[in-house]
Parts: C-alpha cells; structure tokens; sequence
C-alpha cells in the first residue's frame, strides 16, 4: 500500500487550497492506509522535493502543505511584488498579547497595555481569521477568552506557539500596570518573555515578524 501513497499524496496536496492533516488526506483512499504509512510517505516526499523550488512542510500543529523555499523569493518577488500588510502599533501589540499569554480576556489585554482596546484592533485579528473566542472566564460576567487560531500558526508558517520567537525578560519597572498576581494562575504561562518591554522595541520586532505575512481580507489594518 506504501508504494503507491506518495503519487496520491503528492496529488492531494499540491491541489489543495489549504494545508492538510494526516486525518484529511486519509479520508481520499478508499482501502485506508495507516497514520504511520502516511506519515512515512509525508516524510519521503519531503525529502524528495528538498533542493526543489517548492518544500513539503508540516505546520500549524499536524499540518502538511507545500510552499516556496525560502531561497525562491527573491526571483519570485521581481515577477510578483508581494503588498506586504501593514499594522498598526495598536495591532501588534494586542497580537503580541494574544499570542504570548493566551487565553487572555479583553480585561487583561487592557491591563497588560494601559489602555482601552479599540474595536477596530480587535476586529482586523478577528477578520484575519488569527484569534478566536475558546470560551468563558469563571469570572463575573464571564467574559471572553482569546486565543489564537491554526490559521495564525499557518500564516506564520510554525509549528506551534513554542516557535514564536523569544523576547526578553518582563520587569516590573518596564510594566508599571502590569500584575501577574491579581490574574488566574491558569491563564498566564510561567515563561520568562516581554511582551512590550517598551513601545518602540516590541512594534518593530513585531513589525519584522510578520513582514512575510500573505495579505488578508481585513479592512481595518492601518486604524488604531
């Protein structure tokens, strides 16, 4: 059965319109290979379209899809310049807030930043399809829990949330509103990272970060 997965897989994927599991490309076969067949094709083909201009890679928690190797980009881009999303400060930092404590509330962004969220922010994440509602804080009101989604992992192109870069140690001085203590033990990660260690520094290393972002639909990117 081997023998024959890596043709049909190969198929699948290069006409998919997105990333697919292992679960999803199991369903195409009528005499169904294992997860394990499957994954060892997966692994063939990656290691045959390596030093090919597309890569077999597997992102977003499971995900397998093909992309452009890295070192096509520039070649690609003099034919098809790439309109790089712009975001605003206010968007950054809300992701950044997202991405590294999650889940959080719209509350603990608002303390963690200073300042009342702007709706607008929020729905150029939403739009973008990067953060989800997961659910309810046993809290009065019980508000909601943010989080991010498989799409932000894929538009990134990592794994999971332990691929998002390391940023530095939080200090107390550097975030004067800012009480991990008040917040559930249950939401916040014991992680030693900075989400807005200053203004300046985390807009800029935001801003590189997602400067390979494909363009979205959102049409709120610039407003704060």
């Amino acid at each position: 059965m081997k023998e024959g997965l890596g043709p049909v897989i190969e198929a699948l994927l290069l006409t998919a319109h997105d990333a697919m599991t292992i679960d999803a490309i199991r369903e195409a076969f009528e005499a169904k290979p294992t997860k394990r067949e499957i994954r060892e094709a997966l692994a063939d083909l990656a290691h045959a379209w390596e030093d090919r201009g597309l890569n077999l890679v597997e992102t977003g928690e499971g995900l397998w899809r093909f992309q452009t190797a890295p070192a096509m980009a520039p070649f690609i881009k003099k034919l098809r310049p790439i309109e790089v999303p712009q975001y605003s400060r206010t968007v950054l930092e809300i992701l950044a807030v997202i991405a590294y404590k999650q889940p959080v509330t719209r509350g603990d962004i608002e303390r963690i930043r200073g300042v009342t969220i702007n709706p607008a922010a929020l729905k150029t994440l939403f739009e973008r399809e990067w953060i989800e509602v997961i659910g309810r804080r046993d809290a009065p009101g019980h508000p909601e829990l943010l989080a991010t989604t498989r799409r932000f992992l894929l538009d990134l192109g990592i794994n999971s949330l332990e691929d998002l870069p390391v940023l530095e140690a939080l200090t107390e001085e550097n975030f004067e509103l800012y009480d991990e203590s008040a917040l559930p033990a249950t939401v916040f990660e014991s992680r030693p990272l900075n989400l807005l260690r200053t203004l300046e520094a985390e807009h800029e290393e935001l801003s590189e970060f997602t400067r390979t972002l494909p363009k979205g639909k959102a049409k709120h990117e610039t407003q704060n």
